[in-house]
């Protein structure tokens, strides 16, 4: 009785719980009346402000995944997008929570992952809603606020400027990937893989451990990985 009181009381346990009972909650909140959903996202936010530490540090991260859940368009009726949505919904506000709450020890690296999953969502959303001039505005605002808190998350100053410079150059590979004549999922996955692969340096660079190998390493995997999804897409519409 002992040990398993201790493993009640466990930090990493209790948010594995919180995580799976908010992907429980949205698997039946998604598609159902308003009430419902008010019910869940007042939820969602009870568990963000218990306990009130960092309130003001991760709100746009969680709030992003937040809204990616009911904004989106992705196929409620399909029982696997369904699932993998609110598995991946639990997943990201696990990882918040647990940087925000000071759970894990290697807090920024959680953090990290997160913002990682976050910018998956705005490049699909971005892709599957419009990818008009309306559409890329929003979403650079999107990596804005999301860049910005991760940069004061890692202690990287001035973080606006930072954050700013990050967004322009992601919206960049956005439109330059919305221009290429390639099918729907070949243009998310092209953006979303420069993407990653120029945040990965940026974290570098903050973590004070960038070099040139790290940025010759990176450069060949966007060619090499341009160069498949490419070749896989243009397959597909020939």
């Amino acid at each position: 009785m002992e040990k398993l009181s201790s493993v009640l009381k466990s930090q990493e346990l209790k948010l594995a719980l919180k995580a799976a009972l908010l992907s429980a909650a949205a698997y039946f909140a998604i598609d159902e009346g308003v009430w419902l959903k008010a019910a869940f996202v007042v939820l969602a936010l009870w568990l963000y402000f218990r306990p009130a530490v960092n309130l003001g540090r991760f709100w746009f991260s969680y709030g992003l995944n937040l809204a990616f859940l009911f904004f989106a368009p992705w196929d409620e009726a399909n029982l696997m997008s369904r699932l993998l949505v609110v598995v991946g919904f639990g997943l990201v506000a696990g990882l918040i929570l647990g940087a925000k709450n000071m759970v894990f020890i290697r807090r920024l690296a959680s953090y990290q992952m997160a913002v990682f999953l976050l910018l998956g969502e705005l490049v699909y959303f971005f892709f599957s809603v419009t990818s008009g001039a309306y559409a890329l505005a929003v979403s650079s605002i999107g990596f804005i606020l999301l860049m910005k808190e991760y940069y004061a998350a890692a202690g990287s100053r001035p973080m606006l400027f930072h954050a700013v410079v990050s967004a322009l150059i992601y919206s960049q590979f956005l439109w330059a990937a919305s221009v290429l004549p390639l099918v729907n999922s070949g243009k998310i996955a092209l953006s979303l893989t420069l993407i990653l692969l120029m945040n990965d340096i940026f974290a570098h660079r903050i973590g004070g451990n960038l070099s040139g190998k790290i940025i010759w390493r990176n450069a060949l995997v966007a060619v090499i990985s341009a160069a498949f999804i490419i070749g896989l897409s243009a397959g597909r519409l020939s």
